[in-house]
């Protein structure tokens, strides 16, 4: 969420402040969404035919994906070794 913040185009904040984060779960299932409400947000994220593409969501998940998936990672291994006892 930081990332995206600090990437979002800003010209009023009102798309950095409507930035979000949630936590789903079903069953054993959980994922994290972040994002946002903002009704021009995929204008600035894909462009349009007038406009190139201003993204900075796809950006801020690139560059955490490694981090996200170290994470993922150990807890999975703390899981595991917490099952294994």
């Amino acid at each position: 969420q930081n990332d995206a913040w600090e990437k979002a185009p800003y010209e009023t904040g009102n798309l950095r402040s409507s930035l979000d984060v949630e936590v789903e779960s079903s069953g054993k299932e959980k994922s994290v969404i972040i994002g946002t409400d903002v009704s021009y947000a995929p204008h600035l994220e894909y462009g349009t035919s007038k406009m190139k593409a201003r993204p900075f969501l796809r950006p801020a998940f690139d560059a955490k994906k490694e981090e996200a998936q170290k994470e993922i990672k150990n807890a999975l291994n703390a899981l595991a070794k917490k099952w294994n006892r």
